[in-house]
């Protein structure tokens, strides 16, 4: 199956419109919507961090499937903070992630920052392209850039599952995102979940050398 791929560039000044694809910064909510949160382990309420916004029409024409949203935002968030360089212990067992969807419209969002604007990392603009099944690199759909991925998961229903998004260890002048030496953060979803816009029960998995 053929990859969307995601080009990440530092927008420079400003913030992003409203209803534009990017990563980093604060997502551009609904009202109907809130950052999810988790606990720490002191059992203290925290946010997830907050990876990218995808604007589903953006990138419809590299979905040759027609698997996802061909309208509306999906929202990336996950517990990443420790591999971002922040002081916090490392997470313990499956990396904490949540995917949102809304239908919404560009002109029913609004920025909502869970930090202070120190605490959030300057916005990249996301450039959208046809991309491998394997390749690496940040991307939606495809396949884990390797395929030892599925072996090693210890889930029921693997073949169902649809590779939902690819989260590669990158950096900029702006941040440096690092899963151990080198590695992937991959989410997966149901493909009946993906049919029905149900992302609810996204499967992470963190793969490193």
């Amino acid at each position: 199956m053929e990859s969307i791929s995601l080009r990440i560039e530092p927008t420079g000044v400003g913030k992003p419109s409203l209803g534009e694809s990017y990563f980093w910064d604060a997502p551009q909510l609904p009202s109907s919507l809130e950052i999810p949160m988790t606990r720490d382990v002191d059992g203290e309420l925290f946010p997830l961090s907050f990876i990218c916004q995808i604007n589903c029409a953006e990138v419809s024409k590299y979905d040759v499937h027609g698997l996802l949203p061909d309208s509306g935002f999906l929202y990336f968030f996950a517990d990443i903070d420790y591999f971002l360089g922040y002081d916090v212990p490392a997470p313990e067992g499956d990396i904490e992630v949540a995917v949102l969807y809304s239908a919404a419209g560009a002109d029913e969002l609004r920025r909502v920052n869970a930090f202070t604007e120190d605490g959030t990392i300057a916005p990249h603009i996301i450039k959208f392209g046809p991309g491998a099944c394997a390749q690496d690199g940040h991307k939606l759909l495809g396949c884990p850039a390797d395929s030892d991925v599925l072996n090693q998961m210890d889930v029921a229903g693997k073949e169902d599952l649809v590779h939902l998004f690819q989260l590669d260890s990158d950096e900029s002048e702006f941040f440096s995102l690092q899963f151990h030496d080198m590695g992937y953060l991959h989410f997966f979803i149901d493909k009946d979940d993906l049919k029905e816009k149900n992302f609810s029960n996204i499967i992470s998995y963190l793969y490193y050398y």
